[in-house]
């Protein structure tokens, strides 16, 4: 019997490569801050209820339209982020999610409310979160390492929820 040698590829690391890490580092980030930020808007429902004469009705109300939007916004992200880039697509999504978060202070009437907490923040969160963020991630890292790098990424998503709302009772 002959022996064969097979001279396997040593495989990938993630820290090998800088693009990569900075990559995921920067994209956990971002989706970190949109989550923790949309999590900690329920410690303020019951002040601005209070001070405003608003039920839970109408918070419930602008958080569906925040879902909606966020849900039908990340085709529209998507695309964008296709056409002009994901850097683009990300700053102006962030820009709509900090205006939606001003525009929520300063709501005076439900309406107002449903634009800013409902319809801004939900497209804010479209670029912000998954659908813009894991893409750029799964295309700079190997193909072998593409399911850890998107699974610390939507980690980030779930530790800005834990750390945020601890850090908004502040």
């Amino acid at each position: 019997m002959t022996q064969t040698h097979t001279s396997e590829a040593p495989k990938p690391q993630l820290l090998d490569d800088p693009l990569a890490l900075r990559t995921i580092l920067i994209g956990t980030l971002i989706v970190l801050l949109a989550m923790g930020v949309r999590a900690t808007i329920g410690l303020f429902i019951q002040p601005m209820g209070l001070e405003r004469g608003w039920g839970r009705e109408v918070f419930s109300m602008a958080f569906a339209i925040q879902n909606l939007a966020w849900g039908f916004g990340a085709i529209g992200a998507g695309m964008m982020a296709d056409r002009l880039g994901a850097g683009r697509t990300i700053a102006l999504c962030a820009a709509l999610y900090a205006l939606g978060l001003l525009g929520t202070r300063y709501s005076s009437n439900e309406f107002e409310l449903y634009m800013t907490a409902g319809l801004l923040i939900g497209l804010g969160q479209a670029g912000t979160t998954f659908a813009v963020i894991l893409p750029v991630i799964a295309r700079t890292v190997p193909i072998s390492l593409r399911s850890t790098a998107m699974g610390i990424a939507s980690a980030g998503g779930s530790l800005g929820q834990f750390w945020s709302c601890q850090r908004g009772n502040y």
